[in-house]
């Protein structure tokens, strides 16, 4: 719902960045069993309490799906 009060933001865009919020916070979200498994430099992250994941996963979101806007414009939409 954020997403769709930037303008310019279209339904590519939103895929997007739903797409790679989902990738990133299932990084998140398995960290502390990933960084046990060997992958060492994801400790850290293991340790961000839950209640940051909300927060984290909207920041992430919004900003993927408005740089994805800027980079790549949805055919018909003028720019200025």
């Amino acid at each position: 719902y954020v997403l769709a009060g930037i303008k310019g933001v279209r339904g590519p865009n939103v895929a997007l960045a739903a797409g790679v919020t989902m990738v990133v916070m299932l990084t998140v979200i398995f960290a502390k069993q990933l960084a046990a498994s060997g992958i060492g430099w994801l400790a850290p992250v293991g340790r961000l309490a839950w209640p940051w994941y909300v927060p984290m996963g909207t920041t992430l979101a919004v900003a993927v799906g408005w740089l994805g806007s800027k980079v790549v414009k949805a055919p018909g939409v003028a720019t200025r």
